[in-house]
């Protein structure tokens, strides 16, 4: 179906039973301990990008070669998760970039960069508004993640819901929750992991309070980024495009929307 036949069929949806193409949904987190390094490191990267040790601080930095890897198959797929448009008002962007970020996802599968450590499909339902059942539920599907950090993943999906949460506007929907959490331990190779989920949700809101059912399909991807081939990779990336941990997680998340939620969760 070319993209005219995919719009006339979103609004003839649309007209029959309110369906609202909305916007994709994503958060981004960076955990292990590791972390403090990687940023401080990524800051002292960022402000000698145009220096002449630049490169050689950019060599020694594994993961904000990781982000530069992602973010330019981000940009060839045409991935965007900071622009959205709300409900009603552009529903061919939306579907186009839920497509977009699949692409993104094979993108970043066939880089030389990394090996595919994980990738497969679970199903996930919740109905009446358990939210808290619903993110222990998803959090227990990251693999190999330490307590430490599902705590920190945790707090990414409470955020996550609440941004989406913002975006409903509607009654019924479908939509693509999405979640990147880079994982920097010393001594070992990085990881990525990236949950993608195609969601149905109905949603009624009573007295300020949501409750929703919602069916999901996850699409678990754990990539694991070779921290030692990094130095000898480093002059293809830094050649085409850096961008820095920090401008990464800057960057990469969906702002909220135009609904205030009450979805009850705590960090």
């Amino acid at each position: 179906m070319n993209d005219p036949e995919r719009t006339k069929a979103l609004a003839a949806l649309e007209a029959v039973v309110g369906y609202e193409a909305k916007p994709v949904i994503q958060a981004t987190v960076l955990l292990g301990s590791d972390r403090d390094a990687v940023l401080r490191n990524s800051y002292e990267l960022r402000s000698s990008l145009r220096t002449p040790d630049g490169f050689e601080r950019f060599k020694r930095n594994p993961m904000d070669g990781c982000t530069s890897v992602m973010n330019m198959a981000r940009v060839g797929s045409g991935f965007n998760p900071a622009k959205v448009a709300e409900p009603g008002q552009a529903a061919q962007l939306n579907f186009r970039n839920r497509a977009a970020y699949i692409d993104y996802i094979n993108r970043l599968k066939s880089a030389p960069f990394y090996t595919t450590a994980l990738d497969d499909t679970k199903p996930v339902s919740r109905q009446n508004g358990n939210w808290d059942g619903l993110i222990a539920e998803l959090v227990g599907l990251f693999e190999g993640i330490s307590p430490q950090d599902l705590a920190g993943i945790r707090t990414g999906l409470i955020k996550l819901a609440n941004v989406s949460a913002s975006y409903q506007g509607v009654a019924q929907s479908q939509d693509l929750f999405a979640q990147s959490v880079l994982g920097a331990h010393p001594g070992q190779n990085y990881t990525v992991h990236l949950y993608q989920s195609q969601v149905t949700m109905v949603s009624s809101s009573n007295k300020g309070a949501t409750s929703t059912q919602t069916n999901f399909v996850i699409r678990r991807t754990k990539l694991i980024f070779r921290t030692a081939d990094w130095p000898r990779l480093a002059d293809q990336v830094w050649t085409k495009q850096v961008t820095t941990v920090v401008d990464w997680l800057e960057a990469n998340d969906t702002s909220p929307g135009n609904v205030r939620p009450n979805l009850c969760l705590k960090p």
